[in-house]
């Protein structure tokens, strides 16, 4: 073991002194670096104590603050407590995901010793952390987990967002900084956390409407409205409703559910296309027209979102008061059970084509239909069907006049 001489190094922030009896072992992954049973990290090369400096902190007296080594030749800086344990107790094998606790709560008390008595450091998982600062008091049940701050720290932001001060200017005045800050005090804001706390104070919400305007909204959503007339109804009202917002509160948006829970909305699915398009894209569908010839008719896009909405009609997935009018033909790849696909060997068995096939079975024909047919006359599928059938060679209508 190599032992340096006892030196004191100031980082700006706190003193950390190394004692005399500190022992030191090789690093395991870079032995160039002695780390001690303290914490202390020792260069052989350049022959010198390295300087620590202190992550996470608004002060270096915060139980929250972390002592933190950059290594040269590495990337990134390394926590002290890791360097510690990965030196004098390496993990259980086989074991993944474990953190480091501090014993007494302090994480800038990196011991580690044989002595249970000394010793501040054990490998644990998430949950034993968890469990470990409710049960001994370093995290307020009513907290929701904020081991940062404490309760004047939480007085302190509430009176200020109780006068109106937005969170990046608490941030600046308090010292505060970090997304974990910004999620407190949102939490804050919608009373999710420190309750104990903010029901003393006044604190405005986030959003700008009241109870009152959301009740309309959602009886304007009860008519079945879009989004768009809705917002426009509101504007009529003298309110001015983001479609945004609207919409959040179609889906449940959880500020508002103790209002939301006693509607329900008829349909929280926006219809790509119109009724009358809808009604045009039944009579076509009758006709048997393909769903290409379909978008040319009614000019518009041939795309998936077409193809989807003129499937869920023939399937009686949606405008179902409309698709009920009309005697539409199911989708060939729908209803090819063995049953069909034996009537349709027999028609093939009879020399029928593709849409002679279709019409007799009262099958819309399209390309795909006509495919399914062909790998039935090859014995691609269906194939313990077919195979009790003799097919007539494939044809073409000017082969079959010329036979006759």
């Amino acid at each position: 073991m190599f032992k340096p001489q006892m030196a004191d190094y100031k980082n700006g922030l706190k003193t950390i002194v190394y004692y005399e009896n500190e022992v030191f072992k090789p690093f395991p992954k870079d032995p160039r670096f002695l780390v001690s049973d303290r914490g202390a990290v020792y260069d052989t090369k350049d022959q010198v104590l390295l300087s620590p400096y202190i992550a996470n902190v608004l002060n270096s007296n915060n139980p929250k603050s972390y002592m933190r080594y950059f290594l040269p030749g590495h990337y990134g800086s390394i926590d002290a407590h890791r360097l510690v344990m990965e030196t004098f107790c390496p993990a259980p094998p086989m074991i993944y995901n474990l953190k480091i606790r501090h014993i007494d709560g302090n994480n800038m008390n990196n011991r580690w010793s044989l002595n249970p008595l000394e010793n501040n450091l054990e490998w644990v998982t998430q949950s034993q952390i968890i469990r470990s600062n409710y049960s001994s008091g370093l995290v307020d049940p009513a907290s929701r987990g904020y081991i940062k701050y404490t309760a004047e720290d939480i007085h302190q932001i509430c009176k200020l967002l109780e006068k109106g001060f937005k969170a990046r200017q608490i941030a600046e005045i308090l010292g505060f900084s970090g997304f974990g800050f910004y999620r407190l005090i949102r939490d804050l804001r919608n009373g999710k956390a420190w309750v104990s706390i903010t029901s003393q104070y006044n604190i405005p919400r986030l959003t700008q409407h009241n109870d009152e305007e959301v009740i309309m909204i959602c009886e304007l959503l009860m008519l079945a409205l879009s989004d768009e007339e809705v917002s426009q109804r509101m504007l009529e009202c003298g309110v001015d409703a983001k479609i945004s917002f609207i919409r959040s509160i179609r889906y449940g948006n959880i500020h508002w559910q103790h209002i939301i829970k006693n509607y329900k909305f008829p349909d929280r699915t926006p219809r790509p296309y119109s009724e009358e398009m809808a009604e045009r894209g039944c009579q076509l569908m009758t006709e048997g027209k393909s769903y290409q010839e379909i978008a040319k008719i009614l000019g518009v896009p041939y795309t998936n979102k077409l193809r989807m909405f003129l499937s869920q009609m023939r399937n009686g997935r949606t405008y179902t008061s409309i698709a009920g009018k009309y005697d539409l033909k199911p989708n060939p790849k729908q209803m090819m059970t063995k049953d069909t696909a034996q009537q349709i060997c027999e028609l093939i068995a009879q020399d029928k084509n593709s849409r002679e096939i279709a019409n007799a079975l009262n099958i819309v024909y399209t390309q795909s239909f006509k495919s399914i047919v062909n790998q039935i006359r090859r014995g691609l599928i269906h194939k313990d069907v077919s195979e009790r059938y003799k097919f007539p060679r494939a044809r073409n209508k000017t082969q079959k006049q010329e036979e006759q």
